[in-house]
């Protein structure tokens, strides 16, 4: 397993590298422009980068996954004494670990915004943040095995087109909640109720995770 974990990451080293300098580069963009905002307006700026920076960093890892593909270096390893199973393993847990890393990136960015702006966040928003990090695990998970099967330009495609549709029922009921005041009850149903939305999220999270799992050993065997 090591050995995979340091083969996939020399592989994906330069990957790494341009998609770190990208990240970063927006960091300090949105440090300096956050000296003058408002806590609610650090709010949005932190929803932003739980769905763009995870991105960024976890196509690395489909990089690979792709690069595996062309290569037929996964046809190979089946010749080879290592479990496919132990392949596909080696795979999420890279990924996994890149998207974790990712929201300490952003984790780090509230801690600096709140010693230079003394950034508090609102009251709702470290569960906002959890609800778009369920949707980027989401949309994590259903990348994994896309690209496994069909290679990273079709997953890309299946995952823009999703990413999409899920940006277009955001703004519809945006706009709904502004002509609905019954949407606008519901949602604050559920944030006054945080905890049991918390809990069926993590719930979710854990079978979509181990489906798309169970769904790529499946697709390598």
């Amino acid at each position: 397993m090591k050995g995979l974990i340091l083969q996939d990451y020399y592989l994906m080293k330069k990957n790494l590298i341009i998609s770190s300098f990208a990240c970063m580069y927006f960091f300090i963009i949105l440090i300096l422009g956050s000296t003058e905002s408002t806590n609610s307006e650090i709010d949005i700026v932190m929803y932003v980068m739980c769905g763009l920076i995870p991105c960024f960093m976890t196509s690395c890892s489909c990089f690979i996954i792709n690069s595996d593909r062309n290569s037929k270096t996964s046809f190979f390893s089946k010749t080879l004494p290592i479990n496919t199973n132990v392949l596909v393993k080696e795979k999420y847990i890279i990924t996994y670990t890149l998207l974790l890393l990712s929201y300490f990136v952003i984790a780090l960015f509230g801690v600096i915004n709140h010693f230079i702006s003394n950034y508090k966040p609102g009251k709702n928003a470290l569960f906002i943040c959890f609800i778009v990090f369920s949707l980027i695990l989401l949309f994590t998970n259903l990348e994994l095995p896309l690209t496994m099967r069909f290679g990273q330009t079709v997953a890309a495609v299946m995952i823009i087109g999703l990413f999409f549709i899920t940006i277009i029922v955001a703004l519809a009921l945006l706009v709904k909640t502004k002509t609905s005041p019954d949407l606008v009850g519901k949602i604050s149903y559920l944030f006054k109720h945080k905890t049991e939305v918390t809990c069926i999220l993590i719930l979710t999270d854990i079978v979509h995770s181990f489906v798309s799992y169970t769904v790529a050993r499946y697709i390598n065997k």
